[in-house]
C-alpha cells in the first residue's frame, strides 16, 4: 500500500474540513459571542490546514487503489474527530479523551454524550450538531470533488461510508449523484427548520435540531425538549426521524413525483413494515404493563419507535424507564438501523432482509431436489454468492463488535451484562440513547470510551475500512 497517496487524500479532506470550523464563529459573533471565546475554533481550523498542508506536500496525487481508499477514509475520520474536539476541550475544559468522545459521537451520529449540562455558548451547541450533519451523509463524500475523475475507485471510497450508492445510482455520474443526495439531505433540512419554527421552536433550536434530525444524530441543544414539545413539534420530529433512516434515493425518486418506485421498493417496505410492528407492540406494552391511556402509549411509541429505529436516538423520557418489553424490542431496533443509502446505524434493513431470503432458501431447498435452481433474489434480483458472503462477513463483524466491547465494559464497569451489550449494540450502531443514566458516561473507565469509539467508527464505516487500517491484508481479501 502506497501511504504517499493515503497522505495526499487525507491531506486534502483536512484541508476542506478546516472551512467548517469558520462557520461556529460566524454564529458565536451572530449571538455576541467575543472572538475571545471563538479562537479554539481559530486554533482547529489552522490546525487543520496544517496538518492538511504538511500531509500533502508528503503525499504524492495518484489514483487511489481500493485499499488505500478504505485506509484514507478510516484515517481522515479519525484526524477531523480530533480536530473536531478541540473547541470543546478548550470552552467545556473537559478532559481531551470526553472532547474527542463527543466529537466521535458527532462525526459518527451516535448521539452519546458526555456533557452534563446544556448551559453552553450557542458557538459550541451548533459545532455539535453541526459535526452530525457533516457527519451524516458521509463526510467523504466532499473526496468526490478531487477524486471524481478515478471512477470506479472514488466510488469505493465515498461507498465506504455506509454505503450511500447500494441499491443502484441516480445518475451514472457519480458527482451527480453526490449532487442529488445532497440536494435531498439539504431540502429535508431546511423543510424541517422551517416547520419547527412553525410550530413555535426559536430558530437557532430549529435549525440545531433539523442538523441533528437528518442525519439522525440525536444530540439536543435543550436541557429538556419537553418544555417545547407539542404535536406539531412531535409530529414534525418523528416524521424526519423517519425520512433520516428512508433510503434518499427513493426519497429523490418521491420528490421527482415517482411514488411507485418507493412504494414497490423491497427494503422500504420492510422498514416500514418493521417499524409498524414494533410501534403497535410497544404501544401496547406501554398500555398493559405501564396504565397508559392508548392515546398516550401511542404518542410515546410512535415517538420513540421512529427514534430508535432511524438511530436519530432523541427521547422524551429515558428509555431505563420503558417496560422490559419495550426495551428489548428497543434492543432488536438498535440492532437493525434502517435503510442503506441513509443516515441511519445499524446492520440495516436491506442486509436483514437479505439474510431472511437466504434463511428461507436453505429451508426451502430441503424440500427439493439439488439439481433445481433455488437462488437468492431480492426485489426480483438475483443475488451473487459474493454479495451474501460480504453481508454475512459484515453481520460476523458486527456481532464480534458488540460482543468484544461489552466484554471490555462488564469488566471495567458496575453495569450489567444486559446493560453493557445495549450500550455497546448502541456504540456500534451509532444509535445514542442507553439504559444507563446519561449522567453516568462521563464516568466510565477510558478503555470503555475507547471501545465504545471504535464501535462507533466501526459501526459508521460498515466495519471494513477501520479493519483496513488494522489489517490490510484481511481487508484486501473482502475489497
Amino acid at each position: 500500500m502506497r501511504w504517499s497517496v493515503v497522505n495526499y487524500y487525507a491531506g486534502v479532506f483536512l484541508k476542506i474540513f478546516s472551512a467548517f470550523l469558520f462557520i461556529p464563529v460566524v454564529v458565536g459573533k451572530f449571538y455576541g459571542e467575543s472572538f475571545i471565546q471563538l479562537e479554539s475554533f481559530i486554533l482547529a481550523s489552522f490546525t487543520a490546514i496544517v496538518i492538511g498542508w504538511g500531509l500533502t506536500r508528503v503525499g504524492e496525487e495518484k489514483k487511489p487503489e481500493a485499499i488505500e481508499a478504505m485506509v484514507t477514509a478510516t484515517i481522515a475520520w479519525l484526524l477531523a474527530v480530533g480536530i473536531g474536539a478541540i473547541p470543546l476541550k478548550v470552552v467545556v475544559g473537559i478532559p481531551f479523551i470526553d472532547a474527542y468522545f463527543e466529537a466521535m459521537s458527532a462525526m459518527t451520529t451516535t448521539g452519546m454524550s458526555v456533557f452534563n449540562s446544556l448551559d453552553l455558548p450557542r458557538s459550541i451547541l451548533f459545532w455539535r450538531s453541526f459535526m452530525q450533519w457533516i457527519g451524516g451523509l458521509g463526510v467523504l463524500t466532499f473526496f468526490v470533488t478531487v477524486l471524481v475523475e478515478s471512477g470506479g475507485v472514488a466510488r469505493k471510497l465515498v461507498s465506504t461510508e455506509s454505503n450511500k450508492f447500494s441499491g443502484g445510482s441516480i445518475h451514472a455520474s457519480l458527482f451527480n449523484a453526490v449532487k442529488s443526495l445532497w440536494y435531498v439531505y439539504i431540502f429535508l433540512t431546511l423543510v424541517e427548520t422551517l416547520l419547527l419554527y412553525y410550530f413555535g421552536f426559536p430558530t437557532f433550536h430549529a435549525f440545531t435540531y433539523s442538523l441533528a434530525t437528518i442525519p439522525t444524530g440525536g444530540f439536543s441543544t435543550l436541557p429538556e425538549i419537553g418544555a417545547l414539545m407539542n404535536p406539531g413539534v412531535g409530529a414534525t420530529i418523528t416524521v424526519f426521524m423517519f425520512l433520516g433512516g428512508t433510503n434518499f434515493l427513493l426519497i429523490y425518486s418521491l420528490m421527482r413525483g415517482r411514488l411507485r418506485r418507493i412504494l414497490e421498493d423491497f427494503e422500504f417496505r420492510l422498514y416500514f413494515s418493521f417499524a409498524a410492528v414494533a410501534f403497535l407492540l410497544v404501544t401496547a406494552d406501554l398500555f398493559i404493563n405501564r396504565g397508559s391511556s392508548l392515546i398516550s402509549a401511542s404518542q410515546t411509541s410512535v415517538f420513540h419507535t421512529s427514534s430508535v429505529i432511524s438511530s436519530a436516538g432523541f427521547t422524551l423520557e429515558p428509555l431505563r424507564g420503558f417496560p422490559d418489553f419495550s426495551r428489548f424490542l428497543f434492543l432488536v431496533m438498535m440492532f437493525v438501523g434502517g435503510s442503506l443509502g441513509s443516515t441511519t446505524g445499524g446492520f440495516k434493513m436491506m442486509r436483514l432482509g437479505i439474510m431472511l431470503k437466504l434463511t428461507w432458501q436453505k429451508i426451502r431447498s430441503l424440500g427439493i431436489p439439488r439439481t433445481v435452481i433455488n437462488p437468492v433474489s431480492v426485489g426480483g434480483r438475483i443475488l451473487e454468492d459474493e454479495e451474501i458472503m460480504q453481508v454475512s462477513a459484515i453481520l460476523f463483524m458486527w456481532l464480534s463488535a458488540v460482543v468484544l466491547g461489552g466484554l471490555v465494559t462488564v469488566a471495567l464497569s458496575p453495569y450489567s451484562i444486559t446493560e453493557s451489550v445495549q450500550l455497546m449494540t448502541s456504540a456500534v450502531g451509532t444509535m445514542g440513547p442507553t439504559f444507563i443514566p446519561q449522567a453516568e458516561l462521563a464516568s466510565l473507565d477510558p478503555l470503555v470510551k475507547v471501545s465504545l469509539m471504535i464501535g462507533m467508527l466501526a459501526g459508521r464505516l460498515e466495519m471494513l475500512p477501520l479493519l483496513g487500517l488494522l489489517n490490510i491484508k484481511l481487508v484486501q481479501r473482502f475489497a
